[in-house]
């Protein structure tokens, strides 16, 4: 996890104080989660004992640590989300984005990322449905300046 966690994009380290790693019991679903209010997150480390499952887990905690960025700092305005994703129109980058605006935020970071930084591992037709339902929310995203160290810009 440390490993992946240093790959993170530098802004989404910066407000993130603690994680914690939960051992594998077997009675658990592998639930990732933040503490409302809290610079922290906690790893369920059965989601990721396999290699094929580390995309997935990369993308779990980019979703986790965008939670701690809205929740707990002033880093972004919640009325210019808001707005961004009413202008959207009820579309959303995922099943999971609909279930209310925490989730949409972070579920629309994950899908901001992959398009802007790391969009030749995504299909075609994922990327078009992503620009034409959350055009709004990928500008609010671009306009926040954020430091992506080390993630670069995709071609």
């Amino acid at each position: 996890f440390a490993k992946m966690y240093g790959r993170m994009p530098h802004f989404l380290k910066t407000y993130n104080k603690k994680i914690y790693i939960h051992e594998d019991r077997g009675k658990d679903d592998g639930t990732w989660w933040v503490m409302y209010n809290k610079r922290e997150f906690h790893i369920n480390e059965s989601t990721c004992h396999n290699m094929n499952a580390t995309m997935l887990c990369t993308e779990v905690m980019i979703h986790e640590l965008a939670h701690i960025i809205q929740q707990v700092t002033g880093a972004i305005s919640p009325s210019k989300w808001l707005k961004a994703r009413k202008l959207d129109n009820k579309k959303y980058c995922s099943k999971y984005a609909k279930t209310n605006s925490r989730e949409d935020f972070a579920e629309s970071m994950v899908c901001w990322l992959g398009l802007r930084y790391k969009a030749d591992r995504i299909r075609k037709s994922k990327i078009k449905k992503m620009n034409e339902f959350m055009p709004n929310r990928i500008k609010f995203f671009d306009g926040l300046n954020l430091n992506m160290h080390p993630y670069k810009i995709s071609n």
